[in-house]
């Protein structure tokens, strides 16, 4: 069976413009409250508590500069800080789970919901698409281009599904409990 070539720069779009979203909405909603994520670092007790404000600072500047690697189209190394940063931010939720440290997230802004396994699978999504994209651009197979149109649907379509998977243990609570 032939696949359509036609079809990789459409995916290379998405899987593109969601790890975008994925970082600018995580950012900017860190960004309302600096300190909040910072005591959220401070309580996952891997560093020392005197470094929590640079490490918080640290991880919103380098998850909008991802994001502009990849907006801008530096693409491999786009690709590549967010299949690191993402695995990075996947072990930390893996090892505050394990440690059995009751904190909130704040991955995406302010929450009081507790780290849950819900996390760990909503980051592995997270990075399984950061590497597609990644492999994609290294395959080379993405070339062509998409038409505007095309690329606002993609995009659109990209960002719904970026706040949708980012929200994930939020609406498996919800399903929980109405069934």
């Amino acid at each position: 069976m032939e696949t359509n070539q036609n079809f990789y720069p459409y995916l290379l779009t998405f899987f593109r413009m969601f790890i975008v979203f994925v970082f600018l909405f995580s950012a900017l909603l860190k960004l309302r409250d600096v300190q909040r994520f910072t005591r959220t670092i401070e309580n996952f007790r891997v560093i020392p508590r005197r470094f929590s404000a640079i490490a918080a600072n640290a991880v919103i500047f380098a998850e909008i500069a991802t994001a502009g690697l990849l907006l801008f189209g530096a693409r491999m190394i786009g690709f590549s800080s967010a299949a690191l940063l993402l695995s990075a931010f996947t072990a930390l939720l893996v090892s505050v789970l394990v440690r059995g440290i009751s904190t909130d997230c704040n991955c995406f802004g302010s929450s009081k919901r507790h780290v849950r396994w819900s996390d760990v699978v909503r980051n592995g999504g997270f990075v399984l698409s950061a590497i597609v994209g990644l492999l994609l651009t290294m395959s080379g197979v993405a070339t062509g281009t998409v038409a505007l149109l095309e690329w606002l649907a993609l995009t659109v379509t990209a960002a719904f599904i970026a706040v949708i998977w980012s929200q994930m243990g939020d609406i498996l609570d919800l399903l929980r409990r109405s069934a």
